[in-house]
């Protein structure tokens, strides 16, 4: 997978007191894929072990208990996954969680024309 061609979108960060660690924060925190790993491949669904980069611009440090996520590749949605790992993320600083992902095989990826 190129880099440049993932959209990882983030459907919900759950931090302790959500609404006022946000409240708090200047800058969106971002997230990248830093690593991704076939762990089961069935017939009608794939598993994957993730590694998310996490990238905190801000001043104040960033409780995250726990993250659901989908990956999109050109548009598309190639896995979805979720974390219960805990992670602070410092300030200006980053974080990397290891997460669980699955894809299933009626969803895969167009090919290239």
């Amino acid at each position: 997978m190129r880099a440049g061609r993932t959209g990882l979108l983030i459907a919900l960060l759950v931090l302790p007191g959500a609404s006022a660690s946000l409240a708090g924060l200047k800058q969106q925190p971002g997230i990248r894929v830093a690593g991704i790993d076939l762990v089961e491949l069935g017939f009608l669904e794939q598993r994957f072990a993730v590694l998310l980069r996490v990238r905190n611009p801000n001043g104040l440090e960033l409780p995250i208990t726990g993250l659901s996520f989908d990956i999109d590749v050109n548009g598309l949605r190639f896995v979805a996954g979720l974390s219960e790992e805990a992670v602070t993320v410092p300030r200006f600083g980053e974080g990397l969680l290891d997460a669980l992902a699955h894809g299933r095989r009626g969803g895969r990826l167009p090919r290239p024309t």
